[in-house]
C-alpha cells in the first residue's frame, strides 16, 4: 500500500511458518470474516452469525487487490472474494470504505466517523491512516495514536514505526514519540527497526547506523551495509566489503566479496558467481563452490546448490545431497516433500518415507488440513494421514484460517468448517 512502499521487511508467508497442527495454535478473543453479497462487503462471526452487515464498497482486507479487479470484466465476486488478502479480522474495529471516505466499524456493527481518505491494516495493535496528504495511526478502539502529520509510514515493528517529513526520516513510538528525530535520508527496517541497539539509516549518500537512544552511533562512512546480526554488520568501502562490531570497529577485514548477514555463527559469501561461508572470524566454514544457497536456519543447515544438484550444508561446512525437495517443515523433525517424483511425509533427518499422498496438487497443511485437487479440477481437504476428510466437490479453495475457509462452488462462495460444512454462504449467480 502507499503508505509502506518505501519500507521492506523480512517476512514468512503462511505456509512457510505453519506447524500443520490439527488446530490452531491460538484463537484470538475475535475473529470476524470478511463476506461479499452484491458486491458489499460485511463481516461475519466464527460462528457465521452476522456481524456488520455488508454495507461497505470496499474492505481493508480487500484493498490490496482492488485495483487487479475492479477493471471491466474482471469484477467477479467470487474472484474477488478469493483473493489473497482477503483473511480473518482480528482486531477490535476493521476498515471499511463508504463512499470516498474511510472509518472504522466494531464487532457490534456500529461506525466510527469516516474521516480518513485511506486506511491500512493493523499491525501491533496500530492500523496506518490518511488524511490528505499526510499519514498516522490509529488504535484498534478507533483513535489516533499517531499525529496525521507525516509524509509518509511504514508499519510498526517491535513497537517502533519509520517515519519520514519533507523527505527526511525519523522513528516513532506507540505513543507518537521520537525515538530518533527526523534528520536522516532514509532509515532501512527489516523484520525490526534496530538490531543490536543500531539501526541502518543513510546521510549523505552514506549508510551508518544510530542508536535506539536517537544518537549516532557509527558515522555514515560506507558506500553500502546491512543491518546488524549477531552483533555484526556487512559494510562495504571502495568496492570491498568487511564486517563490523556494534562499537564500528573493522573485525573482518574487507575483501572482494559479495557478504550477507550472518545467521547461526555463519554468513554466507559470493565470490565471482560462487557462494560460500564464513565464521564470525572471517575464516571460510566453506570455500565458495556452490551455485547457489541460502542462509543459515535455526536447525543449523543451509541450503545450497551444485548446479543443479540441491543439498545442505551443516556448522562444520559439510554438504549433504538433498533426498528430498521439502515443500513444507511441519516441526523439527516432519516435513511434506517431494521423494522420487512424488509428494509424501518424510522424517526429516533421513528422509525416510511414512507415507505417500497420491495428489498431483498438494497445498499446505493448515491447522491440519491441506487442500488437493483431483481429476475433474474439484477440490476438497485431506488430513496428515491423506484421509479425505472434506470431499472434493470445490472449485475454488483457499486455506484454514482460524477454523474456518474461503471457498466457493458453481453458484456459491462462503465459509466452511473443518468438516467441509457452509458456516455462512451466499448465491452470486
Amino acid at each position: 500500500m502507499v503508505a509502506t512502499s518505501l519500507f521492506f521487511g523480512d517476512s514468512l508467508t503462511r505456509a512457510q511458518s505453519s506447524n500443520g497442527s490439527a488446530e490452531p495454535a491460538h484463537l484470538p478473543p475475535a475473529a470476524f470474516y470478511p463476506i461479499l453479497v452484491q458486491k458489499r462487503w460485511g463481516f461475519v462471526d466464527r460462528s457465521g452469525r452476522l456481524a456488520v452487515p455488508p454495507r461497505f464498497e470496499r474492505t481493508v482486507a480487500a484493498e490490496a487487490d482492488w485495483e487487479a479487479t475492479s477493471h471491466p470484466g474482471r469484477q467477479k465476486t467470487d474472484e474477488l472474494f478469493m483473493t489473497p488478502s482477503v483473511v480473518a479480522e482480528t482486531t477490535a474495529v476493521m476498515g471499511v470504505r463508504a463512499g470516498r471516505s474511510w472509518g472504522f466499524v466494531d464487532h457490534q456493527g456500529q461506525l466510527l466517523p469516516l474521516r480518513f481518505d485511506q486506511v491500512g491494516a493493523f499491525r501491533e495493535g496500530l492500523a496506518p491512516v490518511r488524511q490528505g496528504e499526510h499519514w498516522g495511526f490509529v488504535r484498534s478502539n478507533g483513535t489516533i495514536a499517531v499525529p496525521v502529520m507525516f509524509d509518509q509510514v511504514g508499519d510498526f515493528l517491535g513497537g517502533l514505526a519509520v517515519v519520514s517529513q519533507e523527505s527526511r526520516y525519523g522513528v516513532v513510538d506507540s505513543e507518537g514519540n521520537f525515538v530518533v528525530k527526523m534528520r536522516f535520508e532514509s532509515i532501512q527496517p527489516a523484520d525490526s527497526v534496530f538490531y543490536d541497539n543500531r539501526a541502518l539509516f543513510t546521510l549523505f549518500d552514506k549508510k551508518g547506523y544510530a542508536s535506539r537512544a536517537g544518537t549516532i552511533a557509527i558515522p555514515p562512512l560506507f558506500e553500502g551495509a546491512l543491518p546488524f546480526s549477531e552483533g555484526l554488520a556487512a559494510v562495504t568501502q571502495s568496492g570491498r566489503t568487511g564486517y563490523i562490531d556494534t562499537t564500528g570497529r573493522m573485525v573482518i577485514e574487507p575483501r572482494p566479496w559479495t557478504a550477507a548477514r550472518f545467521s547461526r555463527g555463519r554468513a554466507m559469501v559470493i565470490m565471482g558467481e560462487k557462494c560460500g561461508f564464513i565464521d564470525r572470524s572471517g575464516a571460510y566454514v566453506v570455500r565458495p563452490v556452490f551455485t547457489d544457497a541460502k542462509a543459515f536456519t535455526p536447525d543449523d543447515r543451509a541450503e545450497a546448490w551444485r548446479g543443479s544438484v540441491k543439498g545442505w550444508i551443516d556448522l562444520a561446512g559439510r554438504w549433504h545431497q538433498s533426498r528430498i525437495d521439502e515443500l513444507q517443515r511441519l516441526d523439527d523433525s516432519l516435513s511434506v516433500a517431494v521423494i522420487d517424483g512424488r509428494r509424501a511425509l518424510v522424517r526429516r533427518a533421513t528422509g525416510e518415507k511414512i507415507r505417500e499422498y497420491p495428489w498431483e496438487v498438494l497445498g499446505p497443511f493448515e491447522e491440519g488440513l491441506a487442500h488437493v485437487r483431483g481429476a475433474d479440477d474439484r477440490w476438497g481437504f485431506i488430513d496428515l494421514d491423506g484421509r479425505i476428510v472434506i470431499p472434493l466437490r470445490f472449485r475454488q479453495v483457499a486455506s484454514f484460517d482460524h477454523g474456518l475457509c474461503k471457498a466457493t462452488t458453481r453458484d456459491t462462495l462462503g465459509y466452511i468448517d473443518r468438516s467441509g460444512a457452509w458456516i455462512w454462504s451466499n448465491r452470486f449467480r
